[in-house]
């Protein structure tokens, strides 16, 4: 296409992530200048495919920790658009677009590119929040499981009374499963009831049985440029970890979902929406992460390129993906490391980036990297 012009993605890292040092090939791949704006020995930093580095210390938590970089990486690189990378990253990006009226006023550039990269900012905090975003996709005929806010073990029984065992407990922030447990009776629920300690927000939510699917896709202001939906074949834990193996399907109603929420909340960027599909595959909206997840650089594999689809919306031009359904993917590392002899290893295509020799060095080396 001829008219398409050069953009530029900022990378902005705040924790340590697998899937986000394979971004850059893929953005790359996709028309992108890529940089990388993380604290020093972040893993991003190890992909061959960044056109620049710019660095914090790590361990940086305020806003005056992380300001004076981004506006640097900004001033130095000029991204059209910025992509955080993890939950500590988004909330980054949600305290200096707070701060910026009062505490460094003439800051405007930076405030609009955050504004453009993540959508409207009344709802920056709502797409977080794994109750507030659910009642507003059910305000949106998004269906959801039955939840409330839960503040003690007496709410968790009385939610139990109406809508039956196993429940979920949950913090309204939080990634992963970190803080997730499903409660069999309330005497399971009163044996880990210290595992929800600390001041965080939890709600308790509706148990709907079957399987685990994520929705990731690329926005901006509300419009879907493309979206790609995926069953979590195997998790970790108790099913309510991060996935291992993934398949590739199509399933309309879920598309479809995904444009009414991106509608609703105006976002923008890369994100997911996390679902779960009962037994006549209904889908029930669970949480939002606004962020990249494994599988959305995983175009390539499935046929729907989202980071494509972003780069050419950015430059006004449709996408036209041409889906592979039914492609079983075993994420690298952490299907190998579940378990080395994993059929799927063999049987899936296993997503190994093996024109980067430093990456597989470090995700071999160091588990601590095992996060979706």
């Amino acid at each position: 296409m001829s008219n398409l012009q050069e953009k530029r993605v900022l990378l902005f890292a705040v924790d340590e992530f697998s899937q986000v040092c394979r971004m850059p090939k893929h953005l790359r791949a996709a028309g992108f200048r890529v940089a990388a704006l993380a604290w020093k020995g972040n893993s991003l930093f190890l992909s061959t495919y960044l056109d620049e580095k710019y660095s914090f210390v790590r361990g940086a938590v305020k806003v005056k920790d992380f300001y004076p970089n981004l506006t640097k990486a900004c001033e130095l690189f000029k991204p059209d658009i910025i992509i955080p990378c993890d939950e500590v990253s988004v909330q980054a990006l949600n305290s200096i677009y707070s701060a910026l009226a009062h505490i460094y006023p003439g800051s405007h550039k930076i405030k609009e590119l955050i504004t453009f990269s993540r959508g409207n900012p009344d709802f920056y905090d709502t797409v977080r929040h794994k109750h507030k975003s659910t009642r507003l996709a059910a305000k949106n005929g998004i269906r959801i499981p039955a939840q409330m806010p839960c503040s003690s073990l007496a709410d968790v029984q009385s939610f139990a009374a109406e809508h039956g065992y196993p429940v979920v407990l949950k913090g309204a922030y939080g990634l992963s499963g970190s803080q997730v447990a499903i409660f069999q009776s309330f005497a399971c629920a009163k044996k880990v009831e210290h595992k929800f300690g600390g001041s965080n927000e939890k709600v308790v939510q509706q148990y709907i049985a079957g399987k685990p699917v994520g929705c990731t896709a690329s926005a901006l202001g509300g419009k879907v440029f493309a979206a790609g939906v995926f069953k979590y074949e195997v998790c970790v834990g108790d099913g309510t970890g991060y996935s291992t193996v993934v398949r590739f399907i199509d399933h309309p109603e879920i598309i479809e979902q995904t444009r009414k929420f991106a509608a609703a909340t105006g976002i923008s960027g890369i994100f997911t929406l996390d679902f779960m599909l009962d037994a006549q595959n209904k889908s029930y909206l669970i949480e939002c992460n606004p962020r990249p997840i494994e599988s959305s650089h995983q175009g390539r594999l499935t046929g729907v390129k989202i980071l494509e689809a972003l780069y050419l919306g950015l430059n006004g031009q449709p996408y036209e993906g041409n889906p592979q359904f039914e492609t079983v993917i075993a994420h690298f590392p952490k299907e190998w490391r579940r378990d080395p002899d994993s059929d799927y290893l063999k049987n899936a295509i296993h997503d190994v980036p093996w024109d980067e020799p430093a990456l597989i060095e470090h995700f071999t080396s160091n588990t601590k990297s095992l996060q979706p």
